[in-house]
């Protein structure tokens, strides 16, 4: 089974979820995946309470805010 974990901004709308669902379960049916077996979970992420800490090489000194 795929597990998908999509972190949005803590404004993201209904419709925009329901959205980025069916693409994400088109995509893992395309991968080979049968169409019943999927788990799906959108977190939302509010800039006040949360925090980014990225220490790799990879990351920019100053995380953009549309992370």
């Amino acid at each position: 089974m795929p597990l998908f974990t999509v972190t949005m901004k803590s404004n993201g709308s209904t419709s925009e979820k329901d959205r980025f669902s069916r693409a994400i379960h088109a995509a893992s049916i395309a991968a080979g995946y049968p169409e019943d077996d999927f788990f799906q979970r959108f977190l939302r992420w509010d800039q006040v309470t949360s925090r980014l800490i990225c220490t790799t090489p990879h990351c920019p000194s100053h995380a953009p805010t549309r992370f």
